[in-house]
């Protein structure tokens, strides 16, 4: 028996080789304007950063570049929140094994 979710299933996977053969044979269609958008952005932001050329949005990525350390610490904040989750979910799920 074919439910919905089966249904739903197929043609978003249709939809996806649709977008990647479409990509591959560079034909623009509704399915891959985002990823050539998407390219477009980081072919200039390549550009910007071999060069000399620089704009507002490709200099903070520039700075990064040249002084990784706000982005270390922020990379800290984010493993620290990470395990803050993971030691929550551990204990709810051993309160749900206590619970059964």
């Amino acid at each position: 028996e074919i439910t919905d979710s089966d249904v739903v299933h197929k043609i978003k996977n249709g939809i996806s080789r649709n977008a990647a053969i479409s990509l591959h044979i560079n034909h623009p269609t509704t399915a891959t304007i985002p990823h050539i958008v998407s390219q477009g952005c980081e072919n200039i932001v390549a550009i910007a950063l071999a060069t000399n050329y620089s704009f507002r949005q490709v200099q903070m990525i520039k700075n990064l570049l040249s002084d990784p350390h706000p982005l270390k610490s922020k990379q800290v904040g984010c493993a620290t929140a990470v395990e803050s989750f993971d030691l929550k979910q551990k204990e709810n799920e051993e309160e749900e094994v206590r619970g059964l």
